[in-house]
Formats: C-alpha cells, sequence, structure tokens
C-alpha cells in the first residue's frame, strides 16, 4: 500500500502523522476535526500551511466533547431512483477511538418520497440504537442536514411521514441516551464524512 501522510489541522493535536492510527488518535471525539491525507509530503505540508492569518489569530475551536461515556457519531444519506431505495452510511467513533462502521437501505413507500432525507433519518435512528445496545449514556451525531436537529428538538413542523417517525422515536429514545446534534456543513475536509457518504453509496451498489 501507498504511503500516505495526514494532516491534521483541527483536532486534539495538529500536525502532519504518517499512520491512520496517529490520525484518528488525534481526532476521535473532536467536535469538527479538521484533517486529509495526502501522497506527498510536499502536499501535506500546503494544506497544513493553508490556515489564513486571521485564522491563525482568533481563538482555537473549543467544541470538543466533553462528556465521558460518549460515542461520537457521523451520518450520511444518498437515494437511488431505479430501483427506488434510500440508504444511510454511519461511523461511530467510541472514546478509545474504535470505530464503528454500518449502512443499510430501504424502500418504504410512504418515505421514499423524502430521497437522500430518509436515508440520513434512518441512519440517525440506527445510531442511536447501536449506542444503547452499547450502554453508552449520551450520543453525539454530527450531519449536514439541518433536519436532523430541528424535527429532533420541535424548531421544524413535522409534515412528511419520515420527519413525524424520526421525531416520535427521539421522543422515546431521549428516555435512554442523551441525545445532541451538531450541523456541520463546512466539513468537506473531513475524511469522515467521506467514509459514511460512500457506505451509504455501499448499501445501494452505486459505488
Amino acid at each position: 500500500m501507498a504511503k500516505r501522510f495526514y494532516v491534521v489541522r483541527r483536532g486534539h493535536e495538529t500536525g502532519i502523522f504518517t499512520t491512520w492510527d496517529e490520525c484518528i488518535k488525534a481526532v476521535s471525539c473532536y467536535s469538527k476535526p479538521e484533517f486529509k491525507s495526502f501522497a506527498t509530503m510536499e502536499e501535506a505540508q500546503i494544506f497544513l500551511d493553508e490556515c489564513d492569518e486571521k485564522e491563525k489569530t482568533q481563538p482555537k475551536p473549543t467544541a470538543k466533547v466533553e462528556k465521558e461515556n460518549t460515542v461520537v457519531t457521523y451520518i450520511g444519506g444518498s437515494y437511488k431512483k431505479h430501483p427506488k431505495k434510500y440508504s444511510y452510511g454511519l461511523l461511530l467513533i467510541l472514546p478509545d477511538g474504535k470505530q464503528i462502521k454500518g449502512f443499510g437501505s430501504d424502500n418504504e413507500e410512504e418515505a421514499l418520497a423524502s430521497h437522500t432525507v430518509a436515508g440520513k433519518l434512518l441512519g440517525t435512528m440506527v445510531a442511536i440504537d447501536k449506542a444503547i445496545e452499547l450502554k453508552f449514556k449520551n450520543i453525539h451525531i454530527i450531519h449536514d442536514y439541518e433536519g436532523i436537529t430541528k424535527w429532533a428538538n420541535g424548531e421544524w413542523k413535522t409534515v412528511a411521514f419520515v420527519a413525524k417517525q424520526y421525531r416520535e422515536f427521539i421522543e422515546k429514545k431521549k428516555e435512554k441516551i442523551n441525545i445532541t446534534f451538531e450541523l456541520d456543513k463546512g466539513y468537506s475536509n473531513n475524511e469522515y464524512i467521506n467514509v459514511v457518504d460512500d457506505l451509504a453509496k455501499k448499501a445501494l451498489n452505486i459505488m
């Protein structure tokens, strides 16, 4: 396997790492991590040096997940027209850095109209059930679709079938686990998101 260089610009530690294990340790359970892999040290160094002066003068992010017994989860989704199916990809990162990946799909008639959103909501529910099964007290869900948060906390009306189903699920599960959400639309450099998006596509055999 070709050697890779892993750059962490936001994490518990920042810099260039030469192994995936070191990279994971640097970003595990850190909210809004920013990291990326490169084929050469030169490319890695350029990416690390790209932080502009404004960013350098700002305080470092303090959004690290501090709670004990917390699993951090990333959610992705996809949709396929022929045959009609929606899917999810998920990644659970445990406090010790261990990763649990999962993916799946469904074609429930009433949910199909919501396309990719149906997949992301399904993935969120599967992740929460998995965290409860593993006996975690907290789950922190990082996602790129604001409905995941706003339907859960009642900010958005639950008109669509999938929204109603999801809201009812959240209300029941809140009695068993503390659920927190984080909307992050700017994590294109976050490889965790690439992982869950690929898993969602894999579930539909479109990779």
